[in-house]
């Protein structure tokens, strides 16, 4: 049991770290507002995660007739398959990569380049850095405070044994 939840404190420690440094990208963006050609920068890392805490519930039966809807950060609602195996030809049915241990899950910085906003080729728009710094806050302090419940629980533990 305490196996369990000091990996559970280990994912939630993952999390925290990587919600830190999409502050500081959003923070760099929001810096660079008005630097000419700068194009803003963003942090890959959750779609991964979540993958690799998916289990299947039996790996001998395929999964490949149920696939799971998640909202990305656009407005599009966008498939996700749900089959996990390798992909060894064009035609075959996309396959999500197999079972990775979550915490070999590394974030992975990203440029946008498809947009610009201004005529001068930066493409930071302000209000969406804005908007992501105060979701990432909110988010932060919830795993913040998650980890902190978790560990008074673990405390709790350790003062009923005694």
């Amino acid at each position: 049991m305490l196996t369990r939840m000091f990996n559970h404190a280990q994912l939630m420690q993952k999390t925290l770290d990587v919600s830190w440094m999409r502050n500081e990208v959003i923070a760099h963006n929001i810096s660079n507002v008005d630097t000419p050609g700068y194009k803003s920068r963003g942090l890959a890392f959750e779609d991964e995660f979540r993958a690799a805490l998916l289990r299947p519930e039996d790996t001998s039966l395929p999964r490949l007739n149920i696939s799971l809807r998640r909202l990305s950060s656009s407005p599009a609602i966008q498939e996700v398959p749900s089959a996990f195996g390798t992909r060894t030809r064009e035609k075959h049915i996309h396959m999500l990569p197999q079972q990775r241990n979550p915490m070999d899950v590394q974030p992975r910085m990203f440029t946008q380049t498809n947009t610009a906003m201004k005529m001068d080729g930066n493409n930071v728009d302000i209000d969406h850095e804005m908007n992501e710094a105060a979701k990432n806050t909110i988010y932060y302090y919830t795993m913040l405070n998650k980890v902190s419940s978790e560990l008074g629980r673990l405390r709790t533990v350790m003062r009923d044994i005694r």
